[in-house]
Formats: C-alpha cells, structure tokens, sequence
C-alpha cells in the first residue's frame, strides 16, 4: 500500500496532474510539502480521463476530485490512496454578463443553480 501520511518520505513514484496553477496542483503540492515528501518527477496532462488512464497502466499517483472517479472506485479499477488531505475546494462558474448565452449554456447555469442554490 502506498503511504502518503508518513511524513519525511522520498518516494519513487510520479505524480501526475493538470497544468501546474491548477488548484488540484496547488492542493497536492502544499500537502506534501508541509509533510516532506518528495516524489519522483511530476508530469502535467491535459485531461482528467488521460490522467486517469496513466494511473491505471501503474505510470504514477495522482490527485483529482472524487466525482470524476466515481466509476473507476466503483469497479476497483482506481483506488483511493489514504492522505490526511482533508482541503475542500470549492468550484465556481463565472459568465461574461454582456455576451451571448446559448440555449445550452442557460441549461447549463439553471442546473448548477439548481443543484448549489
């Protein structure tokens, strides 16, 4: 099992994530730092399904939200690595208030009205 609680670990492993200011970067990195753990290199994709599909073929570890791993948890082909992470982040939306809104992107707003009040 892979230890990320430990603190003062040099690790053998890659981290994989997105671009490097995304707050799932910022999250991780702090984490371990504060903790000094030290991880092979860290390799930045695109897309969460690439990223997943990188730690499934055993390439590295990474950080992402657990809504975009539900199905990979459910089957067993991803499993959770325990941290003591315990950041909430919190996702906003924004919208330029003078452009175009499309009949999607209305959908869109409504639902997440809807579903965050």
């Amino acid at each position: 099992m892979l230890d990320f609680t430990t603190r003062g670990q040099k690790k053998t492993i890659d981290l994989i994530s997105y671009y490097p200011d995304s707050v799932f970067q910022e999250a991780i990195d702090h984490y371990l730092k504060e903790r000094d753990i030290v991880l092979n290199c860290s390799m930045q994709l695109w897309s969460a399904e690439a990223i997943k599909k990188n730690v499934m073929s055993r390439m590295g570890v990474a950080y992402l939200p657990e809504f975009a791993l539900t199905e990979e948890l459910a089957q067993g082909t991803l499993i959770p690595v325990a941290t003591e992470l315990d950041e909430e982040i919190i996702a906003l939306y924004a919208y330029h208030k003078n452009k175009y809104v499309t009949k999607q992107m209305q959908l869109f707003l409504s639902l997440i009205e809807e579903v965050l009040g």
